[in-house]
């Protein structure tokens, strides 16, 4: 009876991990979710030119959307309550993922005047929701403090995994019919069911979000404030809404100068990552004596392998002794030895005369491991570092300040790529 307590006991302290987890892989779900299903949009964008560049549109919408929001969010969150940001933000993403399936449904819905833009727009919306959500989940880690953003990271990493899975499952069953393929307008059941899945997760997300705000460590980190205004009238909640619950009263520019070094880091990690993956990877290709199995598995494996070892690298931040700052700046900018790496992996279009090293089968999954797990590591290491070089008061802005500098890394290096895949194909 004595160790069913235990365990009891001991589940009921890691319920608010697993909670941050799952709200933290709704953050970074939408997005996931929409890239991984290219079948669907390019044989419902059939006859547009977004057939052949949904990715790039898409993209452009997303993290335009996010910018703008990742800007924001620091001011917001000194206005604003911690559910209110959370919890009505991930409501819209169920609802967004709800009219996704409701486009699947309508399968002779007008392309170009309703399906496009409507399509278009509700990934502009995944976004900045999305970038709100995390910005408020970074907040929320920072002031919790211990293992939880390394749990919110976690999180993010499974949020690639499973889409990343469901591309390698397309891949094995898949006829060899060309993606660019147009067929005649039909109800794509598979993708009517990935959306409500999707929009069901966001669901599981608030109920986590309950299941958080009620436990004793949120409730001591004074973020539980929340719970009270929200249940004192509309004159008494209106002046406290005006303050943020860890009484963030610190100026943005000197926690800016405060977190300047792991800002840096997370900033370099992600543009480095962004200007290979997936712009590169998507472009590696198989020997040209392999098997068409072999070819279709191919580039979906090292997706897999990257979300995969990516994850395995945010949850092992939690194991490893924070380092300084400067060494985190050092190690984040040491990764872009990667990059020529990659420009010189057998790139479809690519150069024949590189390395023959670099030009085996094995080279680009060998490439992929540290790659991957560095970035997981030592982006929950710089995000993990941020919130101790401030007061208390300040930590979930400075949570919020490092979402910001993670969508202009994010940015920065997809604008990188451009230039990137430019070299390594011409």
């Amino acid at each position: 009876a004595a160790a069913a307590e235990d365990k009891k006991m001991a589940l009921r302290d890691r319920l608010p991990e697993l909670c941050v987890m799952l709200i933290g892989m709704a953050a970074l779900f939408a997005w996931n979710a929409v890239i991984t299903i290219p079948t669907y949009w390019r044989q419902r964008f059939c006859g547009s030119p977004l057939a052949r560049y949904h990715e790039s549109a898409f993209s452009l919408a997303y993290q335009a959307a996010a910018l703008v929001v990742a800007a924001w969010a620091p001011k917001l969150s000194r206005r604003i309550s911690v559910r209110k940001r959370i919890v009505p933000t991930t409501y819209c993403l169920g609802v967004i993922f709800v009219l996704f399936a409701l486009l699947a449904v309508w399968a002779d819905a007008p392309r170009d005047s309703v399906f496009a833009p409507a399509t278009v727009i509700g990934v502009a919306l995944c976004g900045g929701l999305s970038q709100l959500l995390c910005s408020a989940t970074y907040g929320v880690c920072a002031a919790l403090r211990d293992n939880f953003t390394a749990a919110n990271m976690a999180g993010q990493g499974l949020a690639g995994v499973a889409p990343a899975l469901a591309v390698v499952l397309v891949a094995l069953s898949s006829s060899g019919t060309p993606d660019e393929a147009c067929v005649a307008p039909h109800i794509d059941k598979a993708a009517v069911i990935y959306f409500v899945a999707s929009a069901l997760l966001f669901g599981a997300a608030v109920a986590a979000f309950g299941v958080l705000e009620r436990s004793t460590r949120y409730i001591a980190s004074g973020l539980g404030d929340a719970v009270s205004v929200e249940e004192d009238d509309d004159e008494e909640a209106e002046p406290d809404l005006d303050t943020n619950l860890l009484e963030n009263d610190g100026d943005i520019a000197s926690v800016c100068r405060s977190i300047a070094l792991p800002a840096l880091s997370v900033f370099l990690v992600f543009t480095c990552t962004l200007s290979v993956f997936p712009a590169l990877t998507s472009l590696t290709r198989a020997p040209s004596n392999a098997n068409a199995l072999h070819k279709r598995l191919f580039v979906p494996l090292l997706f897999l392998e990257f979300n995969a070892l990516d994850t395995i690298g945010r949850a092992s931040a939690a194991c490893f002794a924070e380092p300084s700052s400067r060494t985190l700046v050092a190690l984040s900018a040491l990764r872009f030895a990667f990059v020529p790496c990659f420009i010189f992996d057998d790139i479809e279009g690519g150069p024949t005369h590189g390395p023959a090293l670099l030009q085996t089968t094995a080279a680009p999954f060998l490439l992929m491991a540290p790659f991957a797990l560095s970035n997981g590591l030592l982006a929950a290491l710089a995000l993990t570092a941020a919130p101790p070089l401030v007061a208390a008061s300040d930590r979930e802005l400075a949570g919020n300040l490092m979402g910001l500098f993670l969508v202009l890394g994010l940015s920065c290096g997809s604008l990188l790529s451009f230039g990137l895949v430019a070299a390594a194909t011409g």
